[in-house]
């Protein structure tokens, strides 16, 4: 989800996926009244049924995604390039520059 070509694309879905994307977020709409979502296997089967429609959407408009990665290797790179500038080397800049979840990146 990081890479620039999906950030900048528009994917153009067929009345079908249209139907299955509104039924998907209807699904979750509707099941978040339950109190504990965040470790159920229906919420993430309809989540993972929406990556699925967008991978199959960039497939059928031939879309390439490459695949960037960040390593330790880059952020620890970023961080020695800029060591002596200390706003440039807290974790929430960091994590804005990879496009990193602070929480995520911190742990």
């Amino acid at each position: 989800m990081r890479d620039k070509t999906l950030k900048e694309t528009v994917l153009k879905l067929d009345d079908p996926c249209k139907t299955i994307l509104k039924n998907t977020i209807d699904n979750l709409s509707a099941y978040n009244c339950k109190t504990d979502i965040s470790s159920s296997p229906i919420v993430f089967y309809q989540i993972l049924s929406i990556f699925g429609l967008i991978k199959e959407n960039m497939r059928g408009q031939n879309l390439v995604v490459k695949g960037n990665s960040i390593d330790n290797e880059q952020i620890t790179s970023y961080i020695h390039q800029n060591i002596y500038q200390p706003k440039l080397v807290q974790i929430k800049v960091i994590a804005a520059n990879f496009n990193i979840a602070q929480t995520y990146f911190s742990a």
